[in-house]
C-alpha cells in the first residue's frame, strides 16, 4: 500500500475505531490492514448465510453416500473394520450454491470401476481413497490417529497444542501423505485461486476423547487458517460428549454444522442427536439479536428442555 492509500483508509476508519494518526507508515500499514480485516469480518456474511441450507445438505449427503459406497474397497486392506470414516472435499462457493456435484459424480465413476474390476487404480493408500479434490479416510492403527487428524493435522502441531500432556508423539508419521495439500493443489489447478470451502462428513461426530479431541482440532484448524468448513455426521461414539463436540464447533463462525436430521429427516432420534440446545457463535447471536431488535420481536428466549440422545457403539 502507498502512503496516500494508507492515510485514506486510516482516516475513514479513524472515527469508528478512535485510533490516532501515526507518522510511522510501517505501523500505519499494519494498523490499516488489521482494521480492514476486522471491518470486513464484521460485515461479511457467515458461512451459513452464503447459500441455501438445502444446497449444503445436498452436497454433504452426496459426500456421505460416496463414503459409504467406498467402504468395500477397504475390506481386506485394513487391520480392523469400523463403520467410522471421514469423507472430505475441497469445493468452491459456486459448486455448493449451484448444487454442482461434478467432483462427487466423477469420483463415483472411478469408484464403480474399481469395485467392478477389483483394481485400485492408484486411489488407495494408507487407509485412504483419493480422488483429486475428494478423499475418504479411515482411522489408522499405526500411528493411532482419527481421520480428522489425518486430514487437518498430519504434522501433529494442532494436537500438540490442544492435547498438551496427553499428546503422544508416536501418533505422528513423518513420511505420511499430506492429503490437504493434494486437495488444495487440485483445487488451484481448476480455479486458479484458494477461496475454497472444506466439506466434511464423519460417520461419528468428531470426538471429544481425551487422546484425540477431534472437535477441538477442527475448531482450532478453522481458526488458525481462517478456513470455512461445513461438517455433518450421523452417530455418536461411546466416549464422545455430543453436546460438547457440537458446542465447540458451532461456536466458530467459520464452521457450519449440519444436524444429521437435516441430511435425513426420517432419522430415528434414538440413533443420533440434535443440536436444538447448542448455542451459535457470539457473532451469530449478535446478528440475530439485531434482527429481532429491528423487527421489534426481541425477547428473552425460554429455556428449552434437553434432548435425550443415545451414544452408539462402533461395532453395532
Amino acid at each position: 500500500m502507498n502512503k496516500t492509500v494508507l492515510l485514506n483508509i486510516f482516516t475513514s476508519l479513524h472515527a469508528e475505531y478512535n485510533i490516532s494518526h501515526s507518522p510511522d507508515y510501517t505501523v500505519l500499514g499494519q494498523k490499516a490492514r488489521c482494521l480492514l480485516v476486522r471491518k470486513m469480518a464484521a460485515s461479511s456474511p457467515l458461512i451459513s448465510e452464503r447459500f441455501a441450507v438445502k444446497s449444503a445438505v445436498k452436497f454433504i449427503k452426496s459426500l456421505k453416500d460416496f463414503g459409504e459406497k467406498s467402504m468395500p474397497l477397504f475390506k481386506g486392506k485394513v487391520d480392523y473394520e469400523m463403520k467410522q470414516f471421514v469423507a472430505a472435499a475441497i469445493v468452491s462457493f459456486d459448486e455448493i450454491d449451484q448444487e454442482d456435484l461434478g467432483i462427487i459424480e466423477e469420483a463415483n465413476r472411478k469408484l464403480k470401476m474399481a469395485l467392478t474390476t477389483k483394481i485400485d487404480l492408484d486411489i488407495y493408500h494408507n487407509y485412504s481413497l483419493s480422488f483429486e479434490r475428494l478423499v475418504v479416510l479411515m482411522n489408522t492403527p499405526k500411528p493411532v490417529r482419527h481421520g480428522e487428524a489425518g486430514l487437518l493435522d498430519p504434522s501433529g502441531d494442532i494436537r500438540k497444542k490442544i492435547l498438551k500432556s496427553d499428546f503422544n508423539s508416536s501418533r505422528i508419521k513423518t513420511d505420511d501423505t499430506i492429503f490437504l495439500n493434494t486437495l488444495k493443489k487440485s483445487f488451484f489447478s481448476k480455479f486458479n485461486h484458494y477461496e475454497y470451502i472444506i466439506c466434511i462428513f464423519s460417520h461419528f461426530i468428531p470426538c471429544t476423547e481425551k487422546e484425540h479431541q477431534c472437535a477441538k482440532l477442527i475448531d482450532e484448524f478453522a481458526r488458525q487458517h481462517n478456513t470455512e468448513i461445513i461438517i455433518s455426521s450421523e452417530r455418536v461414539f461411546d466416549f464422545t460428549n455430543h453436546h460438547e463436540a457440537w458446542t465447540v464447533m458451532k461456536s466458530n463462525d467459520n464452521i457450519y454444522c449440519l444436524s444429521p436430521f437435516k441430511l435425513d429427516p426420517n432419522l430415528n432420534q434414538s440413533t443420533s442427536y440434535d443440536d436444538v440446545d447448542v448455542p451459535c457463535s457470539s457473532r451469530a447471536l449478535r446478528r440475530e439479536n439485531r434482527k429481532r431488535a429491528v423487527s421489534g420481536t426481541h425477547q428473552r428466549s425460554e429455556k428449552k428442555k434437553k434432548t435425550k440422545f443415545s451414544r452408539q457403539k462402533s461395532n453395532d
